[in-house]
């Protein structure tokens, strides 16, 4: 995903729903789009879906520029936010394993 205008570190670029079910470890119904969220017992987890452009984003712990955060308010709403001014036409970066 690409921006078209600047955007400035610390902008909120978008708010997400989140859509959770409880799925086993080791379940594979929707590997390629669910992120792991806490965890319930030692064999089970939140397995989310995150609704709207966090699905969209790329992968890169060299090059992020954005991180998801989750909402303290709402439990079912994350935020994407850039952690450094993003230029127009750069991709936006989400390192999957945490901020490096």
């Amino acid at each position: 995903m690409f921006t078209t205008s600047l955007i400035k570190e610390g902008e909120i670029i978008e708010e997400c729903i989140i859509a959770k079910d409880i799925v086993p470890i080791g379940s594979d119904v929707l590997n390629e789009y669910k992120f792991r969220g806490r965890s319930i017992s030692h064999t089970e987890y939140e397995g989310m879906v995150i609704l709207g452009k966090a699905s969209l984003l790329n992968h890169s712990s060299e090059y992020q520029n954005v991180e998801i955060e989750q909402n303290p308010k709402y439990e079912r709403v994350i935020a994407i936010r850039a952690i450094k001014d993003i230029q127009p036409e750069e991709q936006l970066y989400w390192y999957y394993g945490g901020r490096p």
